[in-house]
């Protein structure tokens, strides 16, 4: 490969689909205090500065490893999708340094940025190789080491070289595959990778770029003692909490309201104005929680606009669909007994008004409380928006087959600070290695870009997670906290908030994500939320939700498919292979078989524990042909704690890291699970599964056996 002069490449200034991050705002005023570690820390929790557009103005660029290939907007390789995996085509960086010998390793640029700026967010699935990172002329690097340590454990890093305990942090910045910890930067921000491009070298940048002559002071390793207290404030104000708090300086204002059938219901004016709603909280009382919550729509009216800034189901603007699970991230919190709390900040400059249109066939109560905060309504002030959209019966395909779902297409000057995806995966693959819906990639235009000033590697990879993960998480800025399974098939639901790495937009912005799945999946649906300020004046491409959209899609009737990893398995129904004349010391009944509509075939296997000692079920399991075989056992997971352990063909059932016992547990409710285990040796024909369960009950869907060499 063609030698690439470093003087020339550390000349250009790429985001990661090549356009200059430039800004057309005056640079800043040289009197200004400069930008520092501390600056960036405080923003990290500051949600009421995104309520005004930003001073001084920043433009937001990503770089990432996401396929080169990708280099015209709809054009042949567009669904391309080589992200870092290693040994694409074309390598997946803005340039490459020095020239592999022998295969051996190589210099790439990530990103050389020459004007003030601060990373604000970085992410990895994997990253082999080496990261040489430089701020503004300096001859040696920030960081010099692992590429993974910078990219997900940065603060850490550099907490040990002096001697602070990284785990005061908590997870403030180090969230699951993101780290937020900020890298500010006066002049220039240049990063080279050194690794060999036919290993895994997943990458994602985010960097704020500053108008030249912003003023920033740069950031050292003894900021983190510098900036102690700053440090401390940041972690204080992202750590969870059972209870969301209210603004200190906030007027109370409670409604109530019975929501009839079919009816709107005008709940709440405030006419007092210029004012903001700092923080709104909202509890629905009805007897099917689940319609009610995707059946009523709230809409928030500012300035008596003639269309709602906010138009949304309830449950969904809140991150919850379907149905209610306690959970919390900066803005949004969710407790058990149904309160739903949004701390994003809603300014207004005269009014205020919030109907709720009740579409579903029953009444259902309403609680509501707004805290009102004084507000100083300006020029930079912006109105708080999001607007609900589904696709239901969608079908969604892999490569070129896949499309890009709009999220928010808009004309005007704005700042995007959130997403919330809501999904019905239909697929009946039983693993995520086959059933995965979101392999597609988020693709951001601002302003004039060509191609987007951010282009990701994957759904999961935006979402701050990877690899396609079942689990069930919350931290800071994003969660996923549902996911009804088995893997992620069912109802998915997945949130990220751009807080310290919010998208600033002076004319236009259109934020869209692919829909690539693993194999054709008829009947998904797609419901998302792209959260925004704005100033007076923007128009969207919104279509407000029709009645026919405000449902949860059910999970259809299904039965698994041996494909993807799931792949020449053979499954056996719990209720057909159980031997239901269960025993063991302390068991009292035997087993049932229950329905569920989330299990195949619309029924499990329950086996309740109701006296002490252990609880035993036997499952005939026939392998096609004798040989060694994986066991997976597919259960579904529940707030009650499950220990079970087992054998089959005489031999113990072993995890990955040789435990006989496993636990199944799931406190925010219950969801279907596949627990996998070592390979044993099988006869053709019948042998004996028999689970013990230790404590609390089994629920168990299907048995699958899949061959191994």
């Amino acid at each position: 490969m063609t030698r690439v002069l470093l003087a020339l490449i550390s000349s250009l200034i790429l985001p990661p689909a090549g356009a200059a991050p430039t800004d057309a705002a005056s640079p800043a005023s040289a009197a200004q205090a400069p930008l520092s570690t501390a600056t960036f820390l405080a923003e990290m929790h500051d949600l009421r500065r995104l309520a005004r557009w930003p001073s001084p103005p920043y433009k937001l660029v990503q770089f990432s490893s996401y396929d080169r290939r990708s280099n015209l907007p709809q054009g042949p390789h567009w669904f391309a999708n080589a992200d870092g995996f290693g040994g694409e085509q074309v390598p997946s960086f803005a340039g490459v340094l020095e020239a592999a010998q022998n295969g051996g390793e190589t210099g790439y640029l990530i990103c050389d940025v020459q004007q003030p700026g601060v990373i604000v967010r970085t992410w990895s699935a994997a990253i082999e190789g080496r990261l040489r990172v430089f701020l503004d002329d300096a001859a040696e690097p920030i960081y010099d080491g692992a590429a993974d340590e910078f990219l997900m454990r940065r603060y850490r890093y550099y907490a040990g070289l002096l001697n602070i305990d990284p785990a005061a942090a908590g997870g403030a910045f180090e969230q699951r595959q993101a780290n937020y910890f900020p890298i500010a930067f006066a002049k220039r921000c240049r990063m080279i990778w050194i690794g060999n491009i036919n290993k895994v070298h997943f990458y994602q940048v985010q960097v704020r770029t500053y108008p030249a002559g912003t003023p920033i002071r740069s950031f050292a390793p003894d900021d983190l003692r510098a900036y102690a207290a700053e440090v401390g404030a940041t972690v204080e104000a992202l750590r969870p909490r059972e209870q969301a708090e209210p603004p200190a300086d906030a007027q109370k204002v409670e409604f109530r309201y019975n929501l009839f059938a079919n009816r709107s219901t005008d709940a709440l004016r405030i006419e007092d104005g210029p004012g903001a709603l700092g923080m709104l909280q909202i509890r629905l009382l009805s007897h099917d929680v689940e319609a009610a919550l995707r059946g009523v729509v709230m809409r928030i009216y500012f300035d008596d606009f003639s269309s709602p800034q906010v138009q949304c189901p309830v449950g969904d603007f809140f991150g919850l669909a379907p149905g209610r699970v306690a959970y919390e991230t900066l803005p949004f919190h969710v407790t058990a007994d149904g309160l739903m709390t949004c701390r994003f900040v809603m300014p207004f400059a005269r009014s205020c008004s919030i109907r709720f249109d009740n579409t579903t066939s029953s009444p259902i109560q309403l609680q509501g409380v707004a805290w009102r905060v004084p507000w100083g309504w300006d020029e930079n002030a912006m109105h708080f928006r999001a607007k609900w959209r589904v696709q239901h019966d969608l079908l969604a395909q892999p490569r070129d087959a896949a499309c890009d779902l709009p999220f928010l297409v808009a004309r005007g000057q704005g700042v995007y600070v959130g997403t919330a995806v809501y999904l019905m995966n239909p697929s009946p693959i039983p693993t995520c290695a086959g059933n995965w819906w979101g392999e597609g990639d988020e693709k951001v235009f601002v302003d004039d870009d060509r191609l987007p000033s951010a282009f990701g590697t994957g759904s999961e990879d935006y979402f701050n997670y990877a690899w396609s993960s079942p689990d069930i998480f919350e931290y800071a800025y994003f969660s996923q906290p549902i996911c009804s399974g088995p893997d992620t098939r069912g109802y998915i639901t997945n949130n990220r908030w751009h807080i310290a790495d919010a998208i600033p937009f002076q004319s236009f912005l259109a934020f869209y994500m692919e829909l690539w799945s693993h194999v054709d999946t008829p009947g998904l649906s797609y419901a998302r939320i792209g959260y925004h300020y704005a100033r007076p004046g923007l128009i969207d491409d919104h279509v407000p939700p029709q009645h026919a959209d405000l449902r949860v899609p059910p999970v259809p009737a299904w039965a698994p498919v041996a494909l993807g990893a799931a792949a020449h398995a053979t499954f056996f129904e719990a209720e057909q292979a159980a031997l239901l004349e269960t025993g063991g010391e302390g068991q009292e009944a035997p087993a049932s078989v229950e329905s569920d509509p989330l299990a195949s075939g619309g029924k499990l296997v329950s086996l309740k524990r109701r006296a002490e000692g252990a609880a035993q079920l036997r499952l005939k399991i026939a392998a096609p042909a004798a040989g060694r075989y994986a066991v997976i056992l597919t259960c579904q997971s529940g707030p009650l704690a499950c220990e079970i352990g087992g054998r089959i063909a005489d031999q113990p059932l072993t995890s990955g890291n040789g435990e006989t016992s496993r636990r199944l547990h799931s406190p925010k409710g219950p969801r279907l699970v596949n627990l996998w285990y070592e390979p044993v040796d099988l006869p053709q024909g019948d042998s004996t599964l028999t689970l013990d369960v230790t404590s609390g009950p089994l629920r168990i869907d299907f048995v699958w056996i899949q061959p191994r060499e």
